[in-house]
């Protein structure tokens, strides 16, 4: 059988999105386009036992993947895959019915896709029954940007391998999902990083462009660093009005917060002074509910570094 590394990072994070959005109360069907390995669709059956799983693959050799892990994890509920080439119209994915899906996900897909893409869409707006779920994973540009670096790097190289391929946009998407009746009702953006620091400590990365989904983070954060890029004045006061929402967060009122004034390598960056006097830092501190600890740091070259795993450490004494 097949294994994919990124496919056991990732599949615990999707299964949790998935589990949340999926009803476990009811039988249902779910399809799986361009399965891959075969590791996801397994691991969602043992989780979902109500849901019986469609995969689908064009290569022989992911079927046989596919077959292999079936076969080992004993499931039940995971059909032998099918033949499927998503680049072609929908009427010709394997015989399957309109209406037929509660759920179908696709995972890592849609940057290797270099047709094709208003024809997924209108072929799952067919097969997905009303009120079910699509769930999409992968990594998409925002509003035009590509963020973090590791997924601009990753651009760069599917656009070396293949022109046609490329991180999708969150808007494009929206615009091929709405008239297929698949209104976009949640994105959950995350990176997720586990520190050593004495104790293990969870870390989850969420873009500025993410704030509307911020709130469904809350509950679990027991501190909280809020990154500001000192270099870019014009996204001055779109940072304070998140950063005020988020101080005004109930369930972040006991958080520890440590606000990073970012990229102060970069010759154009405000200094720590002209920072503090524009967010009018000193007023927040003292009307905020939480302890709150300022911090110029550069990803760059380290500078600040030691501060901020010094404040994780003394912060973090009893993590949650």
């Amino acid at each position: 059988m097949l294994v994919s590394p990124m496919a056991e990072r990732n599949k615990e994070l999707i299964l949790e999105v998935l589990a949340d959005s999926v009803d476990n109360t009811s039988q249902a069907f779910g399809l799986e386009l361009a399965s891959g390995t075969g590791q996801h669709v397994v691991h969602f059956a043992q989780a979902l036992p109500n849901v019986t799983w469609q995969p689908s693959e064009v290569s022989p050799s992911a079927h046989e993947s596919i077959s292999d892990y079936i076969r080992a994890t004993k499931v039940q509920n995971v059909k032998t895959p099918l033949a499927i080439d998503v680049s072609q119209p929908w009427d010709q994915w394997a015989g399957l019915s309109q209406g037929c899906c509660n759920v179908i996900i696709i995972l890592n897909l849609l940057h290797f896709l270099a047709q094709g893409l208003e024809g997924l869409f209108q072929g799952m707006g067919q097969l997905l029954k009303p009120g079910g779920v699509c769930l999409i994973y992968g990594p998409f540009a925002i509003n035009g940007i590509i963020s973090p670096e590791c997924n601009v790097e990753l651009e760069e190289k599917l656009q070396e391998r293949n022109p046609g391929w490329g991180l999708r946009d969150v808007e494009e998407l929206r615009q091929l999902a709405t008239p297929n009746a698949l209104p976009l009702e949640r994105m959950v953006g995350t990176n997720l990083t586990d520190l050593l620091i004495q104790k293990k400590i969870t870390i989850r990365e969420l873009g500025g462009c993410m704030g509307p989904i911020w709130p469904s983070y809350y509950g679990d954060c027991s501190s909280v660093l809020f990154m500001i890029d000192a270099a870019n004045p014009t996204q001055i006061s779109s940072s304070c009005v998140q950063l005020l929402s988020l101080l005004s967060a109930e369930q972040l009122a006991s958080a520890s917060v440590l606000i990073l004034f970012n990229k102060i390598d970069l010759p154009c960056y405000m200094s720590l002074v002209e920072m503090k006097s524009l967010f009018r830092i000193q007023d927040i501190i003292t009307c905020a509910n939480q302890p709150i600890t300022v911090v110029e740091t550069s990803a760059r070259d380290g500078t600040g570094l030691s501060d901020v795993l010094q404040w994780l450490r003394s912060t973090l004494k009893d993590p949650r």
